[in-house]
């Protein structure tokens, strides 16, 4: 695996492309792209369903295994194909193209839902501003049912009644005997369980939740702001990558501030122990035994760092040749470990304070993992000392990890696009408005009243087991057909051959990464995609918890499973045309397999094909055993 010398790559034409202003705003936007909602909104949803703290372990492991070698690996090779992933893998070998076009379309479906998450921050923030936060912690709203239950209300009640009553239920002040009735009547099922006055606001008032999926009556909160959470994204996209960057310093730093003082906050509020136990000292150890812990925290790794996406990989494109993308995706995978565990401990304290509460267990706190955010942040803002400025830094915090994350995953499809229609370059602005529209189109059934079973089902199926398929291909093609060892040579061109013996085996372009690409990643990206893929067939999407729980229709599990299925026709579809256009313009299927001019090592690696059989059989023999690669200058 060493190579003693770095080789001298001939000058190729090259698509001009735009490139960043500075160094930092690559690392901010990379940063905001990777910790993005999924650290806040979808990793405590998924702790939350699968053991608690039981989650850390598998997430942690896959964080080294997964998540960092296939973070380094996408960014690399955008950075040294300088082109986004539409046609990048082309120029390894045209065959798998279709590699980078599953990933786009990855990215573009969960961009459509991703947005809407979005909207719902832009909701909080406006009843902030026109000072009604208050209301997501009353049970005396319009929308709010019988089963409401708040700490707020409670605490209204103890001081009207000088302690007397401290209990709110049914629109009513009772005692604390009622309560204990109360929690032992839901235990044993005889009642419904009450439900949280922040997650009524969310489903009622946000959502105006109907009865199904088919409730299309629309939603004309959510309408206005989805749209115009799709014009924010097209006028930013419309300014190009160099805007992206310096908006990113911003949207990709200001929340790690914010999140600090919310988790000291809440784990000092009463009953944050319950939380924090669950989530970090005695979780449900039985959820490692579990393969579904494993592939979620597998599909999370991917999901939350963007692997398999064609973002990361689209923005490492405009990097200058030799940057250390590899110092990069430490410093990415780092954060977003932190902003996850972080963040989870923030949002389970205060699910800990919810349930002493209500009386529950953990477990029945909110009716969905989906709403978790919504449901707990909200409550631990209000208890702050200064409840409205601080709910407004959460939201704008969240508002701006959203759409910093948003950015990467729309500007996927419009470099996909460009890239693959070269001519399109001269027009990006309007293809950013282009897509952007469509996307919004695609989105409207969210906006409805049976939005919410809209934007479940999404999240269910999109980017599932498409992800560890995506990122099989992209290691078996570096790892295996193109070859570490020529791959190596690239990464020692870009990044410099490292000069200790740490450097050889643990750097940039070190045995370990190599091992991993060329074996490790392989066999557990192949075991979780066959996993992931047999769970899926005995799979029934539901809303809710029980006795709340909505079925999905049959139809519905249908339309989500093409979904996940559409990206990945990409792959014989791409192969087939490649096959057939190599076969008639170059008269060989075989060429589909073969690098390509455009690609920077193509004199080196087909001067060497080319050398090698013109040697003779002892020749060939000695160049095997030596192992030796000599570049062709």
């Amino acid at each position: 695996f060493i190579v003693r010398q770095q080789p001298h790559y001939a000058f190729r034409m090259v698509v001009e492309r735009g490139s960043w202003g500075h160094k930092l705003h690559f690392l901010a936007t990379c940063v905001g792209f990777a910790t993005g909602l999924g650290n806040l909104w979808r990793f405590p949803a998924l702790a939350y369903e699968n053991g608690g703290g039981a989650f850390l372990l598998p997430y942690i492991i896959a964080s080294f295994v997964i998540g960092f070698p296939l973070l380094y690996l996408e960014l690399s090779i955008g950075q040294f194909a300088r082109v986004g992933p539409a046609r990048c893998f082309r120029y390894f070998k045209p065959a798998f193209q279709g590699v980078g076009w599953a990933s786009i379309m990855v990215a573009y479906l969960v961009g459509i839902y991703y947005n809407m998450i979005n909207v719902y921050s832009a909701v909080y923030l406006k009843q902030i501003i026109s000072g009604r936060a208050v209301e997501w912690m009353e049970c005396s709203n319009i929308w709010n049912t019988e089963y409401c239950q708040s700490g707020y209300e409670d605490e209204r009640c103890s001081s009207t009644s000088n302690g007397t009553l401290s209990y709110y239920f049914n629109k009513t002040c009772l005692s604390e005997d009622d309560r204990i009735m109360r929690t032992e009547m839901t235990l044993n099922g005889s009642v419904l369980p009450p439900v949280s006055s922040a997650e009524e606001f969310f489903e009622l008032y946000v959502h105006e939740k109907g009865d199904s999926l088919t409730d299309d009556r629309i939603n004309w909160q959510l309408l206005i702001g989805f749209a115009l959470i799709w014009m924010i994204t097209a006028v930013t996209l419309v300014k190009g990558v160099k805007w992206i960057g310096r908006i990113s310093l911003i949207t990709a730093t200001l929340p790690y501030l914010i999140i600090t003082c919310i988790f000291f906050r809440a784990i000092t509020l009463d009953g944050a122990e319950i939380g924090l136990n669950f989530f970090l000292f005695k979780p449900d150890l039985s959820y490692l035994f579990k393969i579904n812990t494993w592939m979620q925290a597998a599909i999370q790794i991917c999901y939350t760092l963007g692997i398999g996406f064609g973002g990361l990989l689209s923005l490492s494109s405009y990097n200058d040749e030799q940057h250390n993308c590899f110092k990069d995706s430490i410093i990415v995978v780092s954060f977003d470990s932190f902003m996850s565990i972080f963040g989870g401990s923030a949002a389970f304290a205060t699910m800990g304070f919810l349930a002493k509460q209500s009386g529950l267990p953990l477990s029945q706190v909110v009716q969905s993992g989906t709403t978790l955010t919504f449901v707990a942040y909200p409550e631990a803002m209000m208890r702050m000392p200064i409840p409205t400025l601080w709910s407004l830094a959460f939201f704008t915090m969240f508002f701006l990890l959203g759409v910093s994350s948003q950015f990467g995953m729309t500007e996927c499809m419009i470099s996909g696009l460009a890239d693959q229609f070269p001519s399109l370059h001269r027009h990006k602005g309007k293809l950013a408005i282009l897509v952007c529209f469509t996307s919004f189109l695609l989105g409207i059934p969210m906006c409805t009243k049976g939005g919410i079973y809209w934007f479940t089902l999404m999240n269910e199926y999109c980017g599932t087991f498409a992800l560890f398929a995506i990122a099989l291909f992209e290691v078996v093609l570096i790892g295996q057909l193109y070859g570490v060892r020529e791959y190596q040579i690239d990464l020692r061109w870009m990044m410099g051959v490292p000069s200790s013996i740490v450097g050889r085996i643990f750097g940039s372009s070190g045995i370990a990464i190599l091992i991993n690409w060329a074996f490790v990643a392989p066999i557990i990206l192949l075991v979780l995609f066959s996993s992931a893929l047999y769970a899926y067939f005995d799979f029934t999407v539901t809303y809710g918890k029980s006795p709340r729980i909505y079925t999905y229709p049959e139809r519905a599990s249908t339309f989500g499973w093409i979904m996940a299925i559409l990206p990945l026709l990409a792959l014989p579809l791409f192969a087939v045309i490649n096959i057939f256009n190599y076969s008639r313009r170059k008269g060989s299927w075989k060429e589909a397999f073969q690098v390509q001019a455009k690609l920077r090592s193509f004199d080196r690696i087909r001067g060497n094909v080319a050398k090698r059989n013109s040697l003779s059989d002892h020749e060939k023999k000695q160049t095997t055993r030596s192992g030796r690669i000599v570049p062709v200058e």
